[in-house]
């Protein structure tokens, strides 16, 4: 007897349980992070040209001021100390970069020892012109991570880890702030971004 009147309930909720809509499927965070960074890069993928004023430090310089202005391939760069001491300017493109400084002029195709010898500090210039505004250079090896925004987080390519620390919105678009640049030999550079200028989409 007590097993017939189980029965009508047993139906209820067998009935209750197929109408019932279907438990959501949670997107893992990568996934999403991925999403989230495919739309990142394809908003910055086509600035071709920028100019940031920022400040740079190492462990052996307190900080020295920088000027970097990117137009394609070329750049020029302006990097001097308290009150315009110690100042250099480089320009050219990664493959063919000239030097300045108050004792003359050079040009290298290798500035990085040079500014490691003679400034204490370096920069990777081929790289720069992507990793500045948060892309990975193209047709390297890279291995990367995203922060919780889709957007890089710390990126390993071409001999350099880049920890992107702060993004800032420039126009409606996130570019870096501040990121810090290791490379081999205990290289170590905290480059901080004060203002983005002329930020140029499409061809320069």
């Amino acid at each position: 007897m007590n097993r017939l009147r189980l029965l009508p309930a047993v139906a209820a909720l067998a009935l209750v349980t197929a109408c019932a809509p279907p438990a959501p499927v949670a997107v893992r965070p990568d996934a999403d992070r991925s999403a989230q960074w495919l739309q990142h890069r394809a908003a910055i993928a086509d600035v071709a040209a920028f100019t940031l004023s920022g400040r740079l430090s190492t462990g052996s310089i307190a900080s020295a001021q920088l000027h970097w202005r990117q137009d394609g391939e070329r750049f020029s760069a302006r990097a001097s100390g308290p009150f315009g001491s110690g100042a250099v300017a480089l320009s050219g493109t990664p493959s063919a970069v000239r030097i300045r400084t108050g004792e003359g002029t050079i040009e290298t195709d290798a500035p990085g020892p040079w500014m490691q010898r003679n400034l204490g500090w370096q920069l990777p210039i081929g790289g720069l012109r992507y990793w500045a505004i948060g892309l990975p250079m193209p047709g390297t090896a890279a291995s990367y991570s995203f922060n919780a925004d889709g957007r890089l987080a710390e990126l390993t390519q071409g001999g350099w880890t880049i920890a992107f620390i702060d993004y800032t919105d420039v126009d409606g678009t996130a570019l870096p702030a501040r990121m810090r640049l290791s490379g081999d030999d205990d290289l170590d550079v905290l480059l901080r971004v004060d203002r983005w200028q002329r930020v140029t989409r499409g061809a320069p």
